[in-house]
Order: structure tokens, then C-alpha cells, then sequence
């Protein structure tokens, strides 16, 4: 690539002069977090590269850093630029970039992207900014909602996820593990920013679990949520799993292989012999939290051994009993 007035090169150390170019080109705020994303991070090879390129081809040449200062709301395909970055850089290579975003993790603006493809100038959610990146093969450093933009700093991980786009529609598609450990995919009402999946590892690292067993101060969260999962509405396109034959109506609760790391290995491993469940045994045992679920399912798991069918009709009666009582709530 040429180097340009707007390409500058800078040895990592010679910091002076592009705290002036960051401020023109960003404003003060912006600015503040590059140059503490700078001082926070090392950089390998001691360089980094400040563009405004729209197509980043580095030749060959060597980057520990990129600092983009491109808008990724101004790409037609954001997933094709991010991953356009991501070939230029080396594995463990940082970058930072910004998007239009939400004034608040939680507001309404982003929600169009469930009904209207994204095309340019489209403002886009925490969750799915994030989201994107960690499918395109980077992990989230930090971000910072700064006006009207979403700043992020990255490191690239891994090579793009090569296949087709992940569904951002009103029903959401999920990879799930099955029987005997077969990967299948479970349909639910979207309650969640497109991508929110993507960052599942992410969200429970940084935020934990709550006494209900899901993920703290969780951002992904449409606005509507809270109420279509109290209501267990967004559970009804699972009725096309059960159909299918890839569920039964009671039984464990389908885990991603984020969510299955959080239980015990012997669970991990016995689960591996049934089929999920829409019903899970926690519902019908009324427990809670991470725990609670934990309890629960070695609770279902002896009781299975001991007749499945029996096992199966008892957990359904109870599980409904308490949906009607909301004896359940919240878990």
C-alpha cells in the first residue's frame, strides 16, 4: 500500500504528533481512548498504522496495530470489510475502529437490523458490534460508547468464520449440542440483538451469573425481552424442533459449548445420552441460579435411570403446575 498523507506509518514510541492527528481527525474524546488503548496494550513489532484507507491491503507489510479511522456504518457489507482487516493482520495484531451505535446498550436503535438488512449508514447495536467482530476472528479488548459511536479496541484471534451469515431475523437460529454430542439448532423468538451469540463467553466473563442462572447486567437483552421469556413465548418455535425429532418435551435444557463449561463434567458427560428438552428440570423442580440447575439435573438424571417414561410424565405435570402458579418465574 501507498503511503499517503492519510496512511501515516508511526514508530510506537513517537506518540507526539499523533495525538494532534487523532484529535483533528476524531475530535478530543475519541482520541483519549486510542491513546490509552496505546499505552494499555503492546503492540508487537513496535508499529502501528493510522488510515483512513477504505481498502486495507498492507502488502506484506508488518503492523502490530491498526487504527481505523473509517466508520464501519459507511460499509455496505461491515462482515466483509471486518473481515478484510482481518486478513491484513497478523494473529494477536490489535485494531481499533468505531460504528454508529446506541446512545445506551439497551435502547431501541439498532432493532431495525432484525427486519431490514443493514446497509450503509445503518446504526448498530453494542451486542452486535461486538458480535460481528468476534465472528470475524477478533476478541474484545475494550469499548467505549463515545457520542454518537461505539470506539472498540480488538485483537485478532483467529481467521474469518468462512460459510454462511449467521440469521439476524426475527426467529433466531442456535447452535445447540444434541444427543450423543451432535450439533443441532434450536429456534427461538429473537430476544436478542443479531450476533448477541457470539459474545455469550464474553458477557458471562466480564459479568458473571445472577441468582437466576443468566448472565448479569446482560446488554444483549432486546428491550421486550424480560417480558416474552416470563411469558415463555419466545420458547414457541422450539415446537419445530419437537416436530422434527431433534428435542423431546421434557428434558435437559439445549447448551451451547459456552453454557455446557459451566456445568460439572459428569453432567456434561451423561447429558450426551439423551435428547434436550423443551421442559427443562429445573422449571419443574422450581430452582433457580446456576446451582439450581445443577441440582436439578442430577436429580432428573437418577430419577431417569430409574424409568425414563415414569421420570418424563411426573417432570411434565409439575413443570405445568408451576407455570400456571409461576411458581418458575425467572428461571
Amino acid at each position: 500500500m501507498d503511503v499517503t498523507l492519510k496512511d501515516i506509518a508511526v514508530n510506537y514510541p513517537e506518540t507526539g504528533n499523533l495525538t494532534n492527528k487523532l484529535i483533528l481527525n476524531t475530535g478530543p474524546a475519541p482520541a483519549g481512548f486510542i491513546a490509552e488503548a496505546i499505552k494499555e496494550i503492546n503492540v508487537p513489532g513496535n508499529s502501528f498504522l493510522l488510515t483512513h484507507n477504505a481498502e486495507l491491503r498492507l502488502d506484506g507489510k508488518k503492523t502490530g496495530l491498526l487504527i481505523d479511522l473509517n466508520n464501519l456504518s459507511y460499509k455496505k457489507n461491515v462482515n466483509d470489510y471486518l473481515r478484510s482487516v482481518n486478513k491484513s493482520l497478523e494473529i494477536s495484531s490489535f485494531y481499533i475502529g468505531h460504528v454508529f451505535t446506541a446512545a445506551s446498550p439497551k435502547s431501541l436503535k439498532g432493532i431495525s437490523n432484525i427486519f431490514i438488512k443493514p446497509q450503509k449508514n445503518h446504526s448498530f447495536s453494542v451486542a452486535e458490534t461486538l458480535g460481528r467482530l468476534v465472528y470475524c476472528g477478533f476478541e474484545i479488548i475494550n469499548y467505549e460508547i463515545i457520542e454518537t459511536s461505539i470506539w472498540f479496541v480488538v485483537r485478532k484471534t483467529k481467521e474469518p468464520v468462512i460459510g454462511p451469515e449467521p440469521a439476524t431475523g426475527l426467529i433466531a437460529k442456535m447452535k445447540r449440542t444434541g444427543k450423543n454430542g451432535k450439533p443441532i439448532f434450536i429456534y427461538k423468538l429473537r430476544t436478542m440483538y443479531p450476533y448477541s451469540e457470539y459474545i455469550q463467553e464474553y458477557v458471562v466473563k466480564n459479568n458473571g451469573y445472577s441468582e437466576t442462572g443468566k448472565p448479569n447486567n446482560d446488554f444483549r437483552l432486546l428491550p421486550f425481552a424480560k417480558i416474552i421469556r416470563k411469558l415463555y413465548i419466545d420458547e414457541i418455535p422450539q415446537l419445530y424442533n419437537l416436530f422434527k425429532g431433534d428435542i423431546n418435551i421434557v428434558g435437559f435444557r439445549p447448551l451451547s459449548q459456552v453454557g455446557l463449561q459451566y456445568l460439572p463434567l459428569d453432567i456434561q458427560e451423561e447429558r450426551k445420552n439423551y435428547k434436550p428438552g423443551l421442559i427443562p428440570p429445573q422449571i419443574a423442580l422450581g430452582l433457580k441460579g446456576i446451582e439450581g440447575v445443577v441440582k436439578a439435573e442430577r436429580t432428573y438424571l437418577a430419577e431417569l435411570k430409574t424409568g425414563s417414561v415414569k421420570t418424563n410424565f411426573k417432570y411434565f405435570f409439575k413443570a405445568v403446575f408451576n407455570l400456571i402458579t409461576m411458581r418458575s418465574k425467572g428461571s
